[in-house]
């Protein structure tokens, strides 16, 4: 892609444009979020999927771990990815690949291409593709594509900010964007009537084409507040939406976290032993071994807490102590102790320490696996 000529008077006027709506509007606005925190982690996860649309997960929490510091294996981006639909890799391609062709548009658009732009306009308001119409992360993409394929740009040293963007404000974000370059370079909303009448005679004096004017210009003016009327009340409509959504994923996520936590090394893996003394007394029992009777309290308690755990959609990943083949890629998903993986295709024989806890599609915890020698 060329590059954009922030030199040019035009491309200048609409930086500096965007760069007041940008302190005065949406800079404020993303600021009294208390939750941008994840809206940064996320689209700094966009940013990498830019540079290859074809990154495994494994691949993209690699480039995020040593970028940015984050501690996150590629179970943590397939949740990600699949919050925010685009775990499917072939849909995820082509996404990108539709915003990368619009974004190459919009770069000739803001250099002054009236048919870029109406190229643009046509790509940015179609469907996606055959069988993708839109998608709820577009606007996100589209503006953290903008920044990464124009670089230029960043002119004001904002990028930063717009990392703080979710879903709705970026949408709201981009179509200001458009609007000022479409302002600049082709629709310019002048008033045509600016001089100010005092009284009655004033007006009645004006010719019958003033008055026209006049009237237009009010229509106009009418029509703008109803456009931004109709704007705000939609952008709340989907800030309240995408709020609704964010507290029903901060809930799942601070309901993982407890199980996680009571799988931790810190309070004895208690889903790995629960799981390793239903299935002793469930041996014994079918071995007709006659348990102590001061044990049937406790044997209780854990049936009851097995069925808590069960009850709650907890499942173990994998069966506790086989023996099985691990490849590579399944490994990223795994604390994997053994000798490096030769390449990609290479294949370890491991057995199963701690089988991983898993809540619907949510990974809780990592299986544990040590790789099977010769030796051992």
């Amino acid at each position: 892609m060329s590059k954009i000529n922030v030199e040019k008077k035009e491309v200048k006027k609409i930086l500096e444009k965007v760069h007041v709506i940008m302190e005065k509007k949406h800079i404020p606005r993303v600021n009294r979020q208390h939750n941008f925190e994840h809206y940064i982690e996320e689209n700094r996860m966009l940013r990498v999927i830019c540079e290859d649309y074809s990154y495994e997960p494994y691949q993209i929490a690699i480039n995020m771990n040593s970028r940015y510091d984050y501690d996150l294996n590629g179970s943590d981006i397939i949740l990600s990815l699949k919050k925010r639909k685009l775990g499917h890799p072939a849909r995820r391609v082509e996404i990108f690949s539709w915003a990368e062709k619009t974004m190459l548009y919009f770069g000739q658009a803001i250099n002054g291409d009236k048919q870029a732009f109406e190229k643009f306009q046509e790509l940015r308001q179609n469907a996606i593709s055959s069988h993708i119409s839109r998608h709820e992360e577009e606007f996100k993409i589209l503006a953290i594509m903008m920044y990464y394929k124009y670089p230029e740009l960043d002119v004001y040293k904002e990028l930063k900010e717009i990392y703080k963007f979710g879903i709705v404000y970026a949408k709201y974000f981009f179509y200001d964007v458009v609007d000022i370059i479409s302002d600049v370079y082709h629709y310019p909303k002048t008033n045509q009537f600016n001089k100010k009448y005092k009284n009655n005679d004033e007006i009645n004096n004006l010719s019958k084409q003033d008055l026209i004017d006049k009237i237009t210009e009010l229509e106009n003016n009418n029509n703008k507040l109803e456009k931004d009327n109709n704007m705000l009340n939609n952008m709340l409509t989907e800030l309240q939406d995408d709020f609704e959504k964010q507290l029903e994923e901060s809930k799942v996520k601070e309901f993982t976290y407890f199980f996680s936590q009571l799988n931790s090394e810190k309070y004895g893996c208690v889903l790995d032993e629960l799981l390793v003394i239903k299935k002793e007394v469930k041996r014994l029992r079918k071995d007709k071994f006659d348990l102590p009777i001061k044990l049937n309290g406790l044997l209780i308690l854990i049936d009851k807490l097995a069925k808590f755990v069960q009850d709650n959609k907890i499942n173990p990943m994998k069966k506790g102590s086989d023996i099985i083949n691990l490849t590579f890629e399944e490994a990223q998903f795994c604390l994997y102790d053994g000798s490096p993986y030769a390449n990609k295709t290479d294949v370890k024989r491991v057995k199963i320490i701690s089988p991983g806890w898993i809540y619907n599609d949510i990974q809780i915890s990592r299986p544990k696996v040590m790789e099977v020698t010769n030796n051992a």
